[in-house]
């Protein structure tokens, strides 16, 4: 398990706080091959300075068994940075640490945030009414799920009120028939 594992698993001697051993995603991660680990302390191999009081590391394990920090900025050995979640477990004579990469997860949560206020602008600056409708299966009139602006002026429904209608209430009696056939 220890070596197989994709994220990053590091033991570090509690004594000396420094790395006793690494499986192979540490040297993919970091960039560092086992052997220029070993008897390094955290700082040395990429971890940022408040990692430097290993003492103060050890005394929270002891009290607590685990510590996690997330988002944490480490540093590859060519100097490349990466964010990462790190957590740390007391192991006997050995402390635990595994380390997961994150930035790739950060980029697609910032890209994600991003579309979504692309697509909120689009929707709330448009000229045209827009109305947003999940069709069930059964073809029961649900409710919008959502409408900008200008159909609430369009229409002269309040916001609130909108989302309580469904499409079939916008429709002239006399044109349901047509329109649910072609729906």
């Amino acid at each position: 398990v220890f070596e197989t594992a994709n994220d990053v698993r590091l033991l570090f001697e509690k004594s000396k706080g420094e790395t006793a051993r690494t499986n192979s995603s540490a040297s993919e991660m970091f960039g560092y091959q086992e052997e220029e680990c070993i008897g390094r302390k955290m700082k040395d191999i990429g971890f940022p300075d408040e990692f430097d009081s290993f003492e103060k590391i050890l005394q929270i394990l002891s009290k607590d068994g685990i510590i996690h920090y997330k988002d944490i900025p480490l540093l590859k050995k060519d100097g490349q940075a990466f964010d990462a979640d790190i957590y740390m477990v007391n192991k006997a004579s050995l402390l635990q640490c595994n380390v997961r990469d994150i930035t790739e997860k950060k980029r697609e949560e910032k890209a994600l945030r991003e579309s979504e206020t692309k697509y909120r602008l689009m929707f709330n600056c448009a000229n045209d009414a827009i109305f947003i409708h999940r069709p069930t299966k059964d073809r029961k009139p649900e409710p919008f799920s959502e409408v900008n602006e200008i159909a609430c002026k369009m229409y002269g429904y309040s916001r609130e009120e909108f989302l309580e209608l469904s499409p079939m209430d916008l429709i002239a009696s006399e044109s349901i028939d047509e329109i649910t056939s072609l729906i």
